[in-house]
């Protein structure tokens, strides 16, 4: 059997907390982005319904005013929406080596310390 470090042994430790937590927080997360979502629907429905934003315009009830803030802000939500993707993906090479490391101690438990794969 393959000797593990005491900081190994932490690392899956907490590992195994996370993993454990995340059920509850994910769905809470998606509990809340919903209720934000609808929260919208209802008190702003411009900021998230399409076919009202539509109906506005063709009905000449927006002001100018308001449609200039909407251009404005357009290109921001592009590039923060943009930025989120790249948030994303460097969260998940970082949740990538975290189970590169875990395979690496499970290689150590299992093979007596071979990690040549």
């Amino acid at each position: 059997m393959g000797a593990v470090s005491d900081r190994d042994l932490n690392f899956v430790a907490k590992r195994r907390a996370l993993s454990r937590r995340w059920n509850v927080v994910g769905w809470a997360l998606i509990a809340l982005i919903i209720a934000a979502l609808g929260f919208l629907f209802v008190t702003s429905p411009m900021l998230v319904n399409p076919w009202e934003t539509m109906a506005r315009v063709r009905t000449d009830s927006i002001s100018k005013s308001t449609l200039q803030l909407m251009a404005m802000l357009l290109p921001v939500v592009f590039l923060g929406s943009f930025l989120l993707l790249i948030v994303i993906v460097a969260f998940q090479f970082a949740a990538a080596a975290n189970e590169r490391r875990l395979i690496e101690i499970l290689y150590l438990l299992l093979d007596g310390g071979s990690t040549d794969t």
